[in-house]
């Protein structure tokens, strides 16, 4: 006669291309309860999860973290649009000149401005 519910264990798959890791841990609890995160791209396999956990187990809490890694992911550039930049300073320049405000636009300005960039 099982005792406990209690159990912990985790794992890493994956190749140069992706890395997966999955984390679980159990719990006693008198029902059923699973808890599964997975990243938002992953999302559709949660019901198969669930149904794999209630083949094994009819109680007790599970808690299951999936996280995936994706190695171009970390490979991803960073790109300026140039143009858009060039606009936002144009137009500070002119406001500045037109309310005769002291100052200088800096390179700061720009990098703090997220629009300007996006990632391939």
């Amino acid at each position: 006669m099982v005792k406990s519910m209690t159990g912990y264990g985790c794992g890493t798959s994956g190749d140069e291309s992706i890395t997966i890791e999955a984390e679980a841990k159990s719990i006693n609890h008198r029902y059923l309860d699973i808890s599964i995160r997975l990243p938002k791209e992953f999302a559709a396999l949660e019901h198969g999860i669930k149904k794999l956990i209630q083949k094994r187990f009819f109680r007790g809490h599970f808690d299951v973290w999936i996280k995936v890694e994706d190695a171009q992911q970390n490979q991803k550039q960073l790109k300026l649009d140039t143009r858009l930049a060039k606009a936002y300073v144009d137009s500070f320049v002119n406001l500045q000149q037109e309310l005769k405000l002291p100052g200088e636009i800096s390179i700061d300005f720009l990098a703090n401005n997220s629009q300007l960039f996006t990632t391939l």
